[in-house]
């Protein structure tokens, strides 16, 4: 996760006391050479990526992706229940690890 908070105090009236959390855990590619333990960097292109999300500083309620998280794992539960009950995967497995 990247924190992007500007110390200046010349923002927008829009960013004026937001503070903005950007996840860019996701860009990275590997690195032609380990430097030391670090294995992963950010190319030019995710650098404009991030610049562009930073850029378009949309406003997400908690609230929302809250919802969503809730929906996905609903979704995933009543499709191990169904892969369960169906024989698809052996629960006592599962319950075993």
């Amino acid at each position: 996760m990247m924190l992007v908070v500007s110390g200046s105090n010349r923002k927008p009236a829009a960013r004026k006391g937001k503070v903005q959390l950007i996840d860019a855990s996701g860009f990275w590619q590997k690195m032609r050479k380990s430097l030391g333990s670090k294995r992963k960097e950010l190319s030019p292109e995710h650098i404009d990526d991030i610049t562009k999300i930073f850029g378009d500083f949309k406003k997400v309620t908690l609230a929302a992706e809250a919802k969503n998280a809730i929906d996905l794992l609903q979704e995933r539960r009543t499709a191990l229940i169904s892969a369960a009950v169906t024989g698809q995967i052996d629960a006592r497995k599962v319950a075993a690890a």
